[in-house]
């Protein structure tokens, strides 16, 4: 469990009993596991290849149409993988 929320003698204007703290101790597990896992599922679904927008604010030029074709190219051959993938695992297995 979290250790470093206080305890009520650590901060007695809080006013807190121990059920109190333990309360939040939970609840910051639960949040802590909670934005673990969205991040986990972000990064895992995310496309690696930013979009437009962030590429020409990063290179703070514009992006020829030619790029943005390439790059647009790369982001459906990406994406085409991931459906394979999914669709791979969600095959039945021969034993």
């Amino acid at each position: 469990m979290t250790d470093n929320l206080p305890v009520p003698d650590d901060a007695p204007w809080l006013d807190l009993s121990p059920e109190e703290v333990e309360q939040l101790r939970n609840q910051k597990q639960q949040l802590t596991e909670y934005g673990k896992e969205k991040i986990r599922k972000l990064m895992k679904n995310e496309c690696p290849i930013p979009d437009d927008d962030f590429i020409e604010e990063y290179l703070r030029e514009p992006l020829t149409p030619e790029k943005k074709a390439e790059l647009q190219q790369m982001r459906d051959e990406w994406e085409q993988a991931q459906q394979e993938a999914l669709k791979n695992e969600n095959r039945p297995r021969n034993s």
